[in-house]
Formats: C-alpha cells, sequence, structure tokens
C-alpha cells in the first residue's frame, strides 16, 4: 500500500474528510496531500523529517504521541537513530514554526510521555532561544 492511503486511510478514520488540515484556527494550515505546511498562507520550509513529525501529530490532534511512534513513523523500522533524534527534530520544528506564526507554540511538551499538537499559545523568548544549534567550530553558547 503506498504512503498516501495510508495518510487517506489514517485521515478519514479520524474524521478528516479533506486532505488539507486548518490547524485550530492558528493560522497554521498541513495540506497532507502535497506534503505542504503553510503560516498565514506562507509557506514553511521544512525538512522531511520535521514534516512526517508535523504529519503524525496533525493526524492525532489533541492526542499524545510518543516518541517511539514519531521514531517509528520517520524510520519504519529501518536503522532507527536513538530517541533523543526526536527531541532534536522537535526543537527545530518548534523554532521554525514559531517564527512562521509570530511566536506561536503548537507542539506540546508531555513530559515523560511524547508531544502533542494543539491550539497555538505564544512562547517565551528564552524557550525558543533554548533550541539554538551550537555552532560547529566549537564555540561555547552562553
Amino acid at each position: 500500500m503506498c504512503r498516501t492511503a495510508v495518510v487517506k486511510q489514517a485521515s478519514n478514520a479520524i474524521g478528516i474528510h479533506s486532505l488539507v488540515r486548518d490547524h485550530l484556527n492558528g493560522g497554521l494550515t498541513i495540506d497532507l496531500e502535497r506534503r505542504i505546511v503553510t503560516a498565514d498562507g506562507k509557506a514553511i520550509r521544512l525538512s522531511g523529517k520535521e514534516y512526517g513529525i508535523l504529519e503524525l501529530l496533525s493526524l492525532r490532534l489533541d492526542v499524545t504521541v510518543t516518541k517511539e511512534m514519531l521514531l517509528d513513523h520517520l524510520y519504519s523500522g529501518k536503522d532507527e537513530p536513538q530517541l533523543k533524534i526526536i527531541d532534536v527534530f522537535i526543537c527545530h520544528l518548534r523554532k521554525k514554526l514559531a517564527q512562521a506564526t509570530d511566536g506561536k507554540h503548537y507542539i506540546e511538551t508531555v513530559w515523560g510521555r511524547g508531544y502533542r499538537l494543539c491550539a497555538p499559545v505564544p512562547i517565551p523568548d528564552r524557550a525558543a532561544k533554548s533550541c539554538q544549534v551550537p555552532p560547529s567550530t566549537g564555540d561555547i553558547i552562553p
């Protein structure tokens, strides 16, 4: 079965009649068929893994998705890296979504359980800064 069919079946199972999700009137739109994410009509550039995470979270809106589920969705059990990589992908995804939506926070951490996509809320500046990737020169970030 092709990936599109799986996404269509999953989306129909939770009552999505269109493959375009407008996330809780927060300005974030996820087009599951074309694999495009927009914020207020402007495309957001995501890596394949970032999109895969957002896709799974959007199909399970307001439901906690475990890191194991995300890892399986991204790698299908083949050459899976360690779970920590999910934290890295989530961090980058949050940063991109926040930049595109004037600082709205869509992905909630459920401590000890996983993540979920929820209604947008503004995030504090320090949370956005905590996702900075260290420079490759070995410099220390204050």
